[in-house]
């Protein structure tokens, strides 16, 4: 991540779930906007790092209306 950076989500299965494994690199290095309808698991979205490299983890079951994430994994400041 280099600046200011958007997610967005297409070709989605439905009637499944899908889950998406996002590998950040210097995630905090911008402002993150995830996809629509992106709630994340206890204290809301994460504090990311400027440096090292963080992994989200995206799913719906819904085919993309709403998403549950959480921080899997990190490194760095």
């Amino acid at each position: 991540i280099t600046g200011a950076t958007s997610f967005t989500v297409s070709n989605l299965v439905a009637s499944v779930a899908n889950t998406i494994t996002m590998y950040l690199t210097n995630p905090g290095a911008g402002a993150i906007t995830w996809p629509s309808g992106t709630v994340f698991n206890l204290t809301g979205s994460p504090t990311l790092p400027s440096s090292g490299t963080t992994v989200i983890i995206l799913e719906t079951y819904d085919a993309g209306t709403s998403y549950a994430g959480i921080q899997a994994w990190r490194s760095g400041n």
